[in-house]
């Protein structure tokens, strides 16, 4: 879950239109929204491309967004926790294996195959044909909670709150 303090943003608002404080609820709540749909967009170019998971539609529907109100100005953006089947990596078959490009690198996985029409890659545990098991990919969580796309996501969501919180104000306080 990642959460940004914007409290001092709001407070001064408060203090420079007394008596409009509901309007400046409304604005708060509208530019956290509309920067949380900014920071999810954000998040999911970065996390795919740490994984390299594919399409980024596999991405966006796992990441959550809790949305603010006027009572509650508290935006939150969550990741479910998701770890593709290695199929999803650009996988294709090899004499030695399958080779797939997760965490940005091509690599050939020994004993391994696709199975299930293409949709999955299993690796057989003992010398026998069977048992089996799937193969998965990185996890989505980790690279969420990556310093990296922390930041992006950070400085992102500050600058667009900024420029919606001003946009609102202006629009609620102008009448």
């Amino acid at each position: 879950m990642m959460k940004f303090d914007v409290r001092g943003d709001i407070a001064s608002a408060r203090r420079q239109f007394r008596g409009k404080e509901k309007q400046i609820n409304m604005a708060a709540a509208r530019a956290i929204n509309r920067a949380m749909t900014t920071v999810r967009s954000v998040a999911t170019k970065e996390i795919a491309r740490h994984t390299g998971i594919t399409p980024q539609r596999a991405i966006r529907d796992r990441l959550h967004i809790r949305k603010a109100t006027p009572n509650y100005l508290i935006g939150e953006i969550g990741a479910e926790r998701y770890t593709p089947n290695l199929a999803r990596f650009a996988a294709r078959q090899t004499k030695r294996g399958v080779s797939a490009t997760a965490w940005r690198k091509r690599k050939v996985y020994p004993r391994t195959f696709l199975g299930n029409q293409g949709r999955t890659v299993f690796k057989r545990v003992g010398k026998r044909r069977l048992p089996i098991r799937p193969v998965w990919g990185p996890k989505m969580h980790a690279a969420f909670v990556e310093r990296e796309v922390r930041r992006a996501m950070d400085a992102v969501a500050r600058e667009r709150f900024r420029t919606e919180f001003r946009r609102e104000v202006k629009l609620r306080t102008s009448t």
